[in-house]
């Protein structure tokens, strides 16, 4: 498996990344994000393809977020993991765990000076809780209600 920045060269296969209903309401769909990217230079897609050149996974990375001031890492040192989706057709295969475990070695060779990876998660998602805990990410400790819904924030220290 291996993790590269979205170019419009990788268009066609986003065009036929499918995720579920579930799936679509948290996180929207690539392309949503994708265009988001265009007016949001801090927006960095990230695309996870398998050794048989299958877009597998998705996600976003950006240093700015509005979950910032909840962290204690200072703000230049902490990466923000947003929107991270398998394709539906993918799913069970621990594609998204060993994207996660790509995650700090990306991080270090394109973000040398990020020392922290930080997202939030429903605190009714058990499983993305589990896999997030599995790989390094540990609960700060903080919830936040956003959208009616409890969010867990966590964190992981990126080995250096």
């Amino acid at each position: 498996m291996f993790l590269v920045n979205y170019e419009s060269k990788f268009l066609p296969y986003i065009m036929s990344y499918q995720l579920t209903y579930d799936q679509i309401h948290f996180p929207k769909t690539p392309s949503v994000h994708i265009n988001n990217a265009q007016y949001n230079s801090d927006m960095n897609c990230i695309l996870g393809f398998n050794d048989d050149n299958n877009l597998v996974t998705f996600f976003v990375l950006q240093q700015a977020s509005e979950y910032a001031q909840y962290f204690t890492s200072t703000k230049n040192a902490t990466i923000f993991l947003k929107a991270f989706s398998t394709d539906a057709r993918f799913l069970q295969n621990g594609y998204a765990k060993s994207c996660l475990l790509l995650l700090d070695d990306f991080i270090k060779t394109h973000y040398p000076h990020v020392q922290f990876i930080a997202l939030v998660v429903n605190e009714d998602n058990v499983i993305s809780y589990n896999l997030y805990n599995s790989v390094g990410f540990y609960n700060t400790g903080q919830t936040i209600l956003k959208y009616g819904v409890k969010q867990q924030l966590l964190q992981k220290t990126i080995n250096l």
